[in-house]
């Protein structure tokens, strides 16, 4: 601003001196031209300060944006750690219930399965614990006995086994027997029933027969004695009036 004022003074004597000497002119007008000079200096160095300070501000603000996104950045990659682990943890602690319900779930059906044995085992056949020799089943119009196993002990001697036809049907369309075999005899002796016919009860005359009834139908029963001499372990119980001997059968188990 000095130089500036300086050069205005100059610019004014000049003009005061009007027609003076050419050495006082010249004089004049290059002192004009240096104070010009030095406020052009003066100015481009404020304009090169002003520049320098508008970077340094800008490079100032590249920098704290840059640490602002950074930290964004760290933030948000933070948080994405954070829902990755809460959602690991909710499937183990899911996974984890699972395995529980359904451990709890096969020890409950195993625990049922077992007493559904107990039960079968106690009533076989309606045989008593104690060792009750005589034996009894039921079957309907349906082709299944009441019984899927039948148990008695040896020190029996001789089981009886009373066949209790429930249903109404006659014997001609739906009669049932029961008849004792072998496991290795079933098939053998199923179709030698067919042969035997209606008049000797489905029952073929052989010695791979251990015992048999005779057929009855609705409201009938019939009973067969079992000698328990020769017999040991289990044995299939069947019925063989036709078609019935695939899907009405059971196991007859003798005890020591």
């Amino acid at each position: 601003m000095f130089k500036l004022r300086t050069l205005i003074l100059l610019i004014g004597s000049i003009a005061l001196v009007g027609c003076g000497s050419e050495e006082t002119a010249s004089s004049a007008a290059k002192s004009a031209a240096d104070a010009a000079s030095d406020a052009a200096e003066s100015a481009a160095g404020m304009a090169s300060d002003a520049a320098e300070a508008a970077a340094d501000t800008a490079d100032s603000a590249m920098a704290a944006a840059s640490e602002t996104a950074d930290a964004a950045m760290d933030a948000a990659s933070g948080a994405m750690d954070s829902m990755k682990d809460a959602a690991k943890d909710a499937a183990d602690d899911a996974s984890a219930a699972m395995s529980g319900a359904a451990a709890g779930a096969m020890a409950a059906a195993t625990d049922a399965v077992d007493s559904a044995k107990d039960a079968m085992k106690t009533v076989a056949g309606g045989a008593a614990a104690s060792g009750d020799c005589a034996l009894s089943v039921e079957v309907g119009d349906t082709l299944a006995y009441n019984v899927k196993a039948l148990s008695v002990p040896k020190s029996c001697g001789t089981a009886t086994v009373t066949l209790t036809h429930t249903g109404k049907m006659p014997k001609t369309t739906m009669g049932h027997n029961w008849v004792l075999v072998a496991n290795s005899d079933v098939q053998t002796v199923a179709n030698a029933s067919l042969k035997a016919g209606a008049d000797n009860n489905y029952v073929p005359s052989d010695e791979r027969v251990i015992a048999a009834t005779t057929l009855v139908g609705g409201g009938e029963s019939a009973t067969v004695e079992v000698s328990l001499a020769d017999l040991d372990g289990a044995y299939t119980f069947m019925c063989t009036f036709p078609g019935h001997w695939a899907v009405m059968k059971g196991t007859f188990t003798v005890g020591s």
